[in-house]
């Protein structure tokens, strides 16, 4: 049985072409939507379709998942301006699964940081929680994944999942590449709302261990 269309929604996000790459190997259709933000240089050696379109235009983000053949999935970077138009574009488009890159202090993950940051990143963190909360509602099987920023030199091969919302820490970008491909593929984690970061960097706000989520 072949394997339902990805797409991969902001795909120049510096996780992306990664996770087009792995989900490209196991034989998948792939497209890779650029929101005309970042460089897809990275993303042209990739055996898959690259389309462009506009975050901020509704009819732009409906019209690009709707052409896509057999959409069985959409993993989505667009976690602001746009965000809630592409969970909705999925769902008219037929997509079954839905996963969602915020950062970690969205929704009931704030405590996770310093007051400082809360109040610095308020208005960002209030967009992307909007966007966690609709996708909540959707009809869709969603994954919500908040991630720390990629500030890990080199991937390490230990990103962990944490479903505390106090869990905090930095991860690198191919880590989390291979964390979102896992998400993706396991149905353990429909439903679920995950912080990402490196098992060395991890740490709990309220001073608790971090105790990761084990994916099959």
């Amino acid at each position: 049985m072949a394997l339902g269309s990805v797409a991969v929604f902001g795909a120049t996000a510096e996780p992306g072409a990664e996770l087009c790459r792995l989900l490209s190997v196991e034989g998948r259709r792939v497209v890779a939507i650029s929101t005309g933000e970042g460089d897809i240089s990275a993303l042209a050696p990739l055996d898959l379709e690259i389309r462009t379109t506009d975050a901020a235009q509704q009819l732009a983000v409906k019209t690009a998942l709707k052409e896509i053949a057999a959409l069985e999935a959409v993993i989505s970077f667009v976690n602001q301006g746009g965000a809630c138009d592409v969970i909705d574009a999925a769902l008219a488009a037929g997509a079954r699964r839905f996963v969602l890159v915020t950062s970690i202090g969205g929704g009931e993950s704030a405590k996770a940081l310093s007051l400082m940051k809360r109040i610095a990143r308020r208005k960002k963190l209030k967009k992307m929680t909007q966007a966690e909360n609709h996708l909540r509602r959707a009809k869709l099987s969603w994954t919500i994944l908040r991630t720390g920023p990629y500030t890990v030199r080199k991937p390490s091969g230990n990103g962990i999942l944490s479903e505390s919302p106090f869990a905090y820490g930095a991860i690198n970008a191919k880590d989390l590449s291979r964390a979102l491909y896992e998400v993706m593929k396991d149905d353990k984690t429909v439903g679920k709302v995950f912080s990402a970061m490196d098992a060395k960097h991890a740490k709990m706000r309220d001073g608790s261990s971090v105790t990761p989520f084990h994916i099959s």
